[in-house]
């Protein structure tokens, strides 16, 4: 696994803008999550995958769908993978 380093600015109401070519690296577009990790002394971001409905369906594996209401779960899930609660 290649890791890259780049400094960037912390903009107005703390937005951080991810560089063009991070972006293109690991295939981010506008409107995917991201989860956030504090450390101790900094922090660590890792894309999640970007169909929440089939990463629900590997964690879960023998659910009968017709029974759950995947949008809710799939909230649920990224929620909790971004350490949020509801």
């Amino acid at each position: 696994m290649t890791e890259d380093s780049i400094v960037i600015r912390l903009g107005k109401r703390f937005t951080i803008t991810l560089p063009k070519e991070i972006r293109e690296k690991l295939s981010l577009k506008e409107g995917n999550h991201l989860k956030i990790v504090r450390k101790a002394s900094h922090l660590e971001i890792y894309p999640l995958d970007d169909n929440p409905h089939k990463r629900l369906a590997q964690l879960l594996k023998k659910v009968d769908y017709r029974k759950v209401d995947l949008n809710k779960e799939s909230e649920k899930f990224l929620f909790s993978e971004a350490g949020d609660t509801e």
